[in-house]
């Protein structure tokens, strides 16, 4: 048989192993099974070094582990295979950030590394969201010595709000929050109430569920409404959202006692408390349910 058929023969084959491998280390990933996953994602790994799906799910399960230094290094192998795919500059400057919050001694090479990735996934993709909000996330939190400024966080909700409405409004409020305004908070949060009747459960950024609850419940504007995104909220929930779920559960509670449902407002509380840093802030809630 000759060679060059032979060989054209055996590719189509090796590939489609290959992209079988692929799917199945995703399905394992989705599923939470993350040993597998991790065990998969080596050995296509040992077989090929640039397998950019092990790369890929192997730097998610080092971030949700939060081994930062793994994460760092599968994201940043990302965007030397691939320059130009703005998801792997947000991946690897999200997990130098985290670094950056646990290591005090290098934080300030790690944010200039962090930004610059940023930056890039932001130049790459004009309708990335997600680090949009990076971005205004991060000039917030920087003091003004290493680079901080409000007015360059307002830049940002600027573009989210040109490319959406919603997310315009979202970002105006949490910025407003940060800075204790909360009056104006409350002004945006309204108007991104007005304007969500197109934000579907399946809406990429799961957070934005997270959000339209908290907004409705501190507004106490169409709390069905709030009801729907914080259950959308809590049952697509990844370890990689920027929200813990028992957030989510601390305004499912609120919301429930609006709607003096004693029993299920409880429930949703006891949830909540399972994350200490949530517990924190519950307890005026408590007092204010066992009052119903």
């Amino acid at each position: 048989m000759n060679r060059l058929f032979l060989f054209l023969l055996i590719i189509p084959i090796f590939l489609f192993s290959q992209n079988e491998s692929d799917v199945l280390l995703k399905d394992y990933f989705e599923s939470g099974n993350y040993s597998k996953a991790k065990q998969l994602g080596k050995q296509l790994l040992a077989k090929n070094g640039s397998n950019k799906t092990a790369h890929i799910y192997l730097g998610h399960i080092a971030g949700n582990s939060k081994k930062w230094d793994a994460a760092i290094n599968h994201y940043k192998i990302l965007t030397e295979l691939e320059t130009n795919n703005a998801d792997y500059y947000y991946w690897y400057g999200g997990a130098l950030g985290m670094k950056a919050l646990e290591n005090k001694l290098s934080a300030l090479g790690l944010v200039k590394k962090m930004k610059k990735a940023f930056h890039k996934a932001a130049e790459l993709d004009k309708d990335h969201v997600d680090v949009r909000w990076a971005l205004l996330e991060t000039y917030l939190q920087l003091p003004g010595i290493i680079g901080g400024s409000y007015k360059k966080a307002d830049g940002y909700a600027n573009e989210l709000a040109g490319l959406s409405k919603v997310e315009g409004h979202l970002a105006k409020a949490y910025i407003a929050n940060y800075k204790k305004e909360y009056d104006r908070e409350k002004k945006y949060q309204k108007l991104a109430l007005n304007s969500c009747t197109t934000i579907s459960k399946n809406y990429k950024r799961n957070t934005i569920h997270y959000q339209l609850g908290k907004a409705s419940v501190n507004n106490n504007q169409n709390i069905e409404l709030g009801l729907k995104h914080l259950n959308w909220f809590v049952a697509k929930h990844k370890k990689s959202d920027s929200v813990a779920k028992e957030w989510g559960y601390l305004f499912l509670a609120k919301a429930y006692r609006i709607k003096k449902d004693k029993e299920t407002a409880i429930s949703y509380l006891k949830k909540a408390n399972k994350n200490k840093e949530v517990a924190k802030y519950s307890k005026k809630e408590e007092n204010l349910i066992l009052a119903l």
